[in-house]
């Protein structure tokens, strides 16, 4: 059987090593990916581990023996050409960008089916939801370093919920497209929304995040039904274990969402205000007959942390990251 898996040799061994750096910070490809500079070991593996993609630079494929050797060995050879031409179905340019490579390979191949899923689709990325109805609380750095911490041992995805997260401000960095844009092409282009996704999203330590929106008026007025389809697909993309949703009161179906949660975690304080907004929330839950969300809640108080980092890399070498090993002790076996 071959396994879901991409394996690429090529001659160029600078090249390679700089590709598999970029594809193992990003995690690119919804498949483990596997290079070789070294012709008889890259046999050896395709032998022992038949894959399901090769990636051969043509230089090594003007072998025909050669050629023959790997195309009987996977279900679909890449050719990694010097060239970049339009006549190739199965030709992969060199020289284009780390991300363009990612979105070519992922058009020519099938790979881009959910891993996650079992035979009957049962969808197993997890949702975790943190919310809380109480403002400058820390939410969204705990979510963050909380990510982070995960995503050393599982795949993990980060979406940002907020009216103004600022992460243009704290990563430093302008994006060209946001949620907002991966919502409107599940609306209107299903058909490009894995391959959109994947030229989205961004990586920070491990953890894979969209751009939050830049407006709140962007998602603002997306309805419950289409907050669940958003989530259904980037679970049946199999790219993920857990996505952390960093929710705020802006989400309609807020509610439901929490529902559809394995894991709620939501962030109080001690001073009498913070309190009764916590009671009131509880107590709208109950109202509208979603105790079950109190149930598998977890409330988190920090305690006072003199300083704390802008930089969201940094939140894992700070004092709340302590905070959140302690709950990935409990809640994820860590």
């Amino acid at each position: 059987m071959r396994k879901k898996q991409i394996v690429i040799c090529d001659s160029n061994t600078a090249y390679a090593m700089r590709l598999q750096e970029y594809l193992a910070e990003q995690r690119s490809l919804p498949c483990p990916v596997y290079f070789y500079t070294d012709w008889d070991k890259f046999l050896m593996y395709i032998q022992k581990q038949p894959p399901a993609v090769c990636i051969v630079s043509e230089d090594w494929l003007e072998d025909e023996r050669k050629r023959a050797e790997v195309k009987e060995k996977t279900q679909q050879l890449l050719i990694l050409c010097e060239e970049e031409t339009d006549t190739g179905e199965n030709e992969v340019y060199r020289y284009q960008s780390a991300d363009n490579f990612v979105r070519q390979v992922c058009k020519l191949t099938d790979l881009t089916e959910s891993r996650n899923t079992t035979q009957g689709g049962e969808i197993r990325t997890k949702l975790i939801g943190i919310y809380t109805p109480i403002g400058r609380c820390l939410q969204t750095s705990f979510s963050l370093v909380l990510g982070q911490m995960l995503a050393s041992k599982y795949r993990v995805l980060y979406l940002n919920f907020e009216a103004y997260s600022g992460f243009t401000q704290m990563m430093q960095k302008n994006f060209n497209a946001d949620m907002a844009d991966l919502l409107y092409y599940l609306k209107n282009l299903s058909h490009d929304f894995s391959q959109q996704f994947i030229s989205m999203k961004q990586t920070i330590n491990g953890l894979d995040f969209i751009p939050p929106a830049f407006s709140y008026m962007d998602i603002s007025q997306v309805l419950p039904n289409e907050w669940e389809h958003f989530l259904t697909t980037l679970g049946t993309l199999g790219e993920y274990d857990y996505i952390i949703l960093d929710l705020t009161d802006y989400v309609q179906g807020l509610y439901q969402i929490l529902r559809s949660c394995s894991h709620v975690y939501t962030i109080t304080r001690n001073d009498g205000m913070a309190l009764a907004k916590i009671e009131h929330y509880e107590n709208v839950l109950k109202e509208l007959s979603y105790e079950d969300v109190l149930e598998k809640t977890k409330k988190c108080s920090f305690p006072v942390y003199r300083h704390l980092p802008v930089a969201a890399e940094d939140l894992l070498y700070s004092e709340l990251a302590e905070y959140a090993r302690k709950i990935l002790r409990e809640d994820f076996d860590f």
